[in-house]
């Protein structure tokens, strides 16, 4: 089936789009991460506690998992694990970033 112009703009639009919304919400839940570390345990259990260093092995760990074994039953805006990985991981690569500039001040 061939599309018209306007829909293959549409769906570059929404694709687009789609793209910039994923990029705000991992950036905003590595902000509330930031701010409260303890909610790193609705991740999984013992995520907080974790070093910087050893956080970001765990998270690999933990987003190779999850696309291993994707769980599909979430329905329209509910929990999306991968989604809060990539925001679990961005906040523990800053966090690292942190730790190797204190490092390095000492």
């Amino acid at each position: 089936m061939k599309t018209s112009n306007a829909m293959q703009s549409a769906i570059l639009a929404i694709e687009a789009q789609a793209r910039r919304s994923v990029a705000r919400e991992i950036k905003c839940g590595a902000r509330r991460y930031a701010l409260a570390p303890s909610s790193l345990e609705t991740i999984h259990p013992g995520l907080s506690l974790a070093a910087p260093r050893g956080l970001v092995t765990r998270i690999r760990f933990l987003i190779s998992n999850e696309i291993a074994t994707p769980r599909r039953n979430f329905g329209f805006g509910g929990y999306m694990p991968l989604l809060c990985l990539r925001s679990a991981m961005l906040y523990a690569r800053y966090a690292r970033l942190i730790e190797r500039s204190h490092r390095r001040a000492a």
